[in-house]
């Protein structure tokens, strides 16, 4: 009888270890799949990308043409950018699928944080659908899952450590061509530059093949112009760019909204097209001035821009600069 019992449970510890093992394996593979789906070695196929961010109803669509990426239809996009998305899609690795234990407070994390991220090919279709949380406590992984799926993962780059969930942002500033200004000299028709509150330092400066015309804030032309300062100065234009949105809080933005710019950039091309900086100096606590960088709008958008100060200050030249006998 006792014989019977014994191989009664060891029986029953064979069956129920059975099962622990075909759950345990079939979780493994419900988790492998799921990773697979999110992960895209092949980054070739992609063709669109559509980026969303549900709580700030944002949204940013990114596409591939023949002159690269297109940002919104309508912008060139950072080639930079796009370049480390692709790396993280064909490298992201899982670190670890989210304990039970705080799986509940993941899924609702999801809700109210995600970043829904669509990818599709050439021929428009959809080949991955995935969500983004928010990167885990250590900072070490980001949490990431299917739309439909209850175990959200956690994934990692290996050897990439800025924080994953800022590459999938919708927000624009951080995909398009941080490029303001680019002219070659034989591409610009005109210059102006108002300063304030000094007035008297600002110009607007014509030109009309290897003719030019100077002339002050009240339109007189000065005497003696300085030709090869001029000239000089239309080497200025290339490549300036921002660093980064600047990150203001509601007060400082309506304050700058509502105070006169420090300086009115604008410069015009052959074709008639132009483009228009309004330059915010940045005051320090102690009253200076922050010579490092300014704020800057860039024509009629609503965000300001962060610009190195030493990479706009050569084009912030004032009046005397191009007039001989002028200190």
């Amino acid at each position: 009888m006792k014989s019977k019992t014994a191989w009664l449970y060891l029986a029953l510890a064979l069956a129920l270890g059975a099962a622990a093992f075909v759950f345990w394996q079939r979780r493994s593979d419900d988790i492998g799949l799921q990773a697979d789906s999110i992960r895209l070695p092949d980054t070739t196929r992609i063709h669109r990308v559509v980026l969303r961010q549900p709580s700030l109803d944002r949204e940013l669509e990114l596409r591939r043409s023949a002159g690269g990426w297109e940002l919104n239809q309508n912008l060139q996009a950072q080639n930079g950018a796009i370049q480390v998305f692709f790396r993280i899609m064909a490298n992201l690795s899982l670190k670890a699928p989210v304990p039970e234990s705080e799986r509940e407070a993941v899924r609702a994390s999801f809700e109210s944080e995600r970043l829904e991220v669509e990818i599709f090919d050439q021929r428009d279709r959809a080949i991955r659908n995935f969500w983004v949380g928010k990167t885990n406590a250590q900072k070490s992984a980001t949490y990431m899952t299917l739309p439909e799926n209850e175990q959200p993962l956690l994934f990692y780059v290996p050897g990439f450590a800025n924080d994953l969930r800022t590459n999938f942002s919708p927000d624009e500033y951080l995909w398009r061509d941080n490029t303001l200004l680019n002219y070659l000299p034989d591409q610009i028709l005109s210059i102006s530059l108002q300063h304030w509150p000094d007035s008297a330092a600002s110009f607007r400066v014509d030109w009309s093949g290897d003719a030019f015309q100077l002339t002050d804030h009240l339109g007189q032309r000065p005497a003696n112009p300085d030709t090869e300062a001029l000239r000089r100065y239309l080497t200025y234009f290339t490549t300036i760019g921002y660093a980064a949105k600047a990150e203001l809080a509601s007060h400082q933005k309506d304050s700058l909204d509502k105070a006169r710019p420090n300086f009115v950039l604008e410069v015009r091309n052959r074709h008639g097209l132009s483009n228009q900086l309004e330059g915010h100096l940045i005051a320090q606590p102690d009253g200076s001035t922050n010579f490092d960088q300014v704020w800057v709008r860039f024509n009629d958008e609503a965000e300001y821009l962060v610009v190195k100060f030493a990479e706009i200050d050569p084009v912030l030249k004032r009046l005397d600069y191009f007039v001989l006998g002028q200190p």
